[in-house]
């Protein structure tokens, strides 16, 4: 996502005077990282005797994002966030013709 403020005017706050403002405007928006996305495979394939194996792995992936609209102005520079992958995992299950048993790794 490639989002930014258009039209965004905050207090500096680098002043004593409250009344000073900095134009923020092309400042990525606070927790709108600029990638995001999910992934998920599954794959079966057949045993001997009738069984089946099923696969199963899945994941998202969150990109860098800002949780204060100054980014990296005014001692904000910190308050972010790296990117970072989320409940990567993966399932696998062996499937008998009545039964299920599934095993998580």
């Amino acid at each position: 996502m490639d989002s930014e403020y258009k039209d965004l005017m905050l207090s500096d706050l680098s002043t004593p005077d409250p009344f000073d403002k900095l134009d923020l405007a092309g400042n990525q928006p606070v927790s709108s990282p600029d990638v995001n996305f999910n992934f998920a495979s599954d794959y079966e394939t057949s045993l001997s005797n009738g069984y089946r194996m099923r696969l199963h792995v899945d994941g998202t992936h969150i990109g860098d994002q800002w949780f204060s609209a100054y980014n990296d102005l005014i001692v904000h520079e910190n308050i972010r966030q790296d990117a970072y992958w989320v409940l990567v995992r993966a399932l696998h299950s062996v499937i008998q013709p009545k039964n299920i048993h599934c095993h998580y790794g």
